[in-house]
């Protein structure tokens, strides 16, 4: 919602229309999920379609109410869906829709696309850096035992370690501050990976 006009990814889909309304509007942006009956209409089309099953995955419900509202969008619906928690965020979560996408296209069976698309794990912990990611995985034998299984691995990394930089230096803070930390970082990123 922009100046309390809601706007759908459709309406915003020309290149640079939505970073223009901002630079305009009276005030920051706000964002909600999709609406149940968004939802609902949906889950009806495809079944309309000839959808036999629907596997609808969304942004974890910590996040957002989208998980929420899918659920209740498909009980409106009456359509047969599974409406899964992805527990992740933006490419994590994309793995997991092409994966379930993959699956269904080579005849998988319901329970097995729903099956492979719980056994993600998420060990993301907020603010963490690079330093206590590489400690976490060094000493928790849960994380050992799923990186080990694991077929893929995604990690977003770096974002707090340049904010702990910031921190340290806010009051003399130049490009300079960034130079032994960085270092330091690209051996643990080394380790890491």
């Amino acid at each position: 919602m922009i100046d309390g006009v809601v706007y759908s990814d459709n309406d915003l889909k020309e290149e640079g229309k939505f970073l223009n309304m901002m630079r305009h509007s009276r005030d920051l942006p706000k964002t909600s999920q999709p609406p149940v009956g968004i939802f609902a209409e949906a889950y009806e089309k495809l079944m309309k379609e000839g959808a036999e099953h629907i596997v609808s995955i969304h942004i974890a419900h910590t996040l957002s109410g989208t998980v929420e509202a899918a659920r209740q969008g498909a009980n409106l619906s009456g359509a047969n869906v599974t409406v899964i928690d992805s527990t992740f965020t933006d490419q994590c979560q994309t793995f997991q829709v092409v994966q379930a996408a993959k699956l269904a296209q080579e005849g998988a069976s319901l329970s097995e696309v729903v099956a492979k698309n719980r056994r993600s794990s998420n060990y993301g912990v907020s603010g963490n850096t690079s330093n206590q990611i590489l400690k976490r995985m060094q000493e928790q034998t849960d994380i050992q035992e799923a990186l080990a299984k694991a077929n893929l691995m995604t990690l977003t990394v770096g974002g707090n370690d340049v904010m702990a930089v910031i921190r340290k230096n806010l009051a003399n803070l130049s490009v300079s501050s960034f130079t032994e930390s960085s270092k330091d970082y690209q051996k643990r990123l080394r380790q890491i990976y």
